[in-house]
């Protein structure tokens, strides 16, 4: 009788309690970011090895992207332009105006982190070190920079293309900005081939 009355209390509040524990543990693996970093990012990872664009030591230069999907940012890519030695650091930044045509300002903010910073020599597109974090939401706009260090930099681009590209000479690739102040030029009809993934 004692036994039929221990299974009989199993049955009515332990069971249960482990069944509910179980699905909260299936809804909790259920969230979570959607992406894909394969396929997903902030940036234009299509080749656009038609010239190429000559960057100077401490010269950042960004361009204006739209996230395809909300996440976590991980490696930089970029489409290096040549075998010379160079050096390359990327960064994500907000835009405070969205999609509006503008120069970056002080109210740009750096999303994560920067690339780690990389010495790059071959004519391809390069996966750069140091995963950027921070988080995107699907459909803002975010600057996407990079930044040439002691080797200077050449990136490949189109001169016939659809963005129009900011650049500043006074940067400094020791200590990256954390704002996109400064004093800004631009070139109209710039498309390049830098991205960065979002998982």
């Amino acid at each position: 009788m004692k036994r039929i009355l221990i299974l009989l209390l199993i049955s009515i509040f332990i069971l249960p309690s482990i069944a509910v524990a179980d699905c909260t543990v299936m809804i909790a693996k259920k969230k979570g970011s959607s992406c894909d970093y394969s396929t997903n990012e902030v940036g234009d990872r299509t080749s656009t090895n038609t010239g190429w664009n000559n960057m100077a030591n401490n010269e950042i230069d960004c361009f204006l992207y739209q996230a395809d999907c909300s996440g976590t940012l991980r490696y930089a890519w970029v489409d290096h332009q040549g075998t010379g030695t160079d050096d390359v650091k990327i960064g994500v930044f907000t835009s405070q105006h969205g999609s509006t045509v503008h120069s970056p300002d002080s109210g740009d903010t750096l999303v994560g982190s920067w690339s780690t910073g990389d010495t790059v020599s071959t004519d391809t597109f390069i996966q750069l070190s140091g995963t950027i974090g921070g988080s995107v939401t699907s459909g803002n706009w975010y600057w996407v920079c990079a930044l040439a260090g002691p080797n200077a930099l050449s990136i490949a681009q189109n001169t016939s293309g659809t963005r129009t590209l900011y650049y500043n000479s006074s940067s400094s690739y020791s200590s990256p900005p954390s704002t996109l102040s400064g004093t800004w030029s631009s070139q109209a009809s710039r498309d390049w081939g830098l991205y960065v993934e979002i998982q």
